[in-house]
């Protein structure tokens, strides 16, 4: 008798336990190929579901500073796809680079903001979602994140578990880019004062030195599939000192490419600037016309 309620007990627990690995495996399966409609770039992209041979990467400075229509006017009526997202490194930007090429085809024309070689890892996080999807993508996570990786491995469920996932979902329904900011923060952005400003240095860091060698393979991977690489300085507010700061260490790093520098547009005023760190509307058509009145667009 004993030893049949001891067979019992396990039998309730493997029941239990096969429930939970198949609720799992289901919820999670519906919640990726809910993903599957999102209008989100990325999860167009990881969807086939993208067209164009003009993509945009980088970080929210790259992100809020283009005009997709001006763009798209001005070269010729072409679709120009931003696969930017707030907080990217560099490191992120390859593998958005690469996964296009894979998946979409090679682009023609990439357009980068320099800083996100200055951004940390945690937005490799956003890429949880597609987990399992995607090679690239599980290496950086793993590399990264190797608690997240082995969790979202066993439980797939854990995979959907940020606030990212419901942005994702959102996007089945709201499908305008919104990428323009409107008006201005209300805390004065003059008021940083340079002495005061503190900004973590990430220079002698790991994600540093692989945002560096990221920069470099973005580099090398567009000079040898012909691509043209238009890296670029999005206009910087004066008191914007880290930004400063950084710009000047990656000319110095970087000395022999060719940068279009828009960091100082004169007709930019603070009434132009969303926050410290990005233009707004107003701001983002004065420097579409300054990329007009270049060689940006030969």
């Amino acid at each position: 008798m004993i030893l049949y309620n001891h067979k019992k007990k396990i039998l309730i627990i493997i029941i239990i336990f096969s429930l939970f690995f198949i609720g799992d495996r289901f919820l999670s399966l519906v919640i990726s190929s809910l993903i599957n409609f999102s209008s989100n770039q990325q999860a167009m992209l990881h969807s086939k579901k993208l067209e164009g041979n003009i993509i945009i990467i980088g970080n929210s400075r790259s992100y809020r500073s283009f005009d997709i229509n001006f763009l798209e006017k001005k070269f010729n009526n072409r679709s120009v796809i931003n696969l930017s997202n707030v907080g990217n490194p560099t490191i992120v930007s390859e593998v958005n680079l690469k996964n296009f090429n894979n998946l979409v085809g090679k682009p023609d024309i990439v357009i980068m903001e320099f800083s996100n070689l200055f951004n940390d890892e945690q937005a490799i996080l956003n890429f949880r979602p597609f987990q399992g999807k995607n090679l690239y993508i599980d290496e950086l996570i793993n590399l990264y994140f190797p608690k997240y990786f082995l969790f979202g491995e066993i439980f797939h469920l854990f995979r959907f578990n940020s606030s990212h996932t419901i942005l994702l979902l959102y996007k089945i329904i709201n499908k305008s880019l919104n990428n323009k900011l409107y008006g201005n923060t209300k805390f004065a952005i003059e008021s940083v004062i340079e002495k005061n400003y503190k900004t973590k240095s990430f220079r002698h860091s790991r994600i540093f030195e692989d945002n560096l060698n990221s920069f470099k393979n973005i580099i090398s991977f567009c000079k040898k599939y012909n691509i043209d690489l238009k890296i670029v300085i999005s206009p910087i507010f004066k008191n914007d000192f880290k930004n400063q700061k950084h710009k000047k260490i990656f000319l110095d790093l970087f000395p022999y490419i060719n940068v279009f520098d828009f960091s100082e547009i004169d007709s930019l005023t603070k009434n132009d600037f969303y926050d410290i760190n990005h233009l707004n509307s107003d701001g983002v058509d004065k420097f579409m016309q300054e990329l007009e009145n270049s060689t940006f667009f030969n």
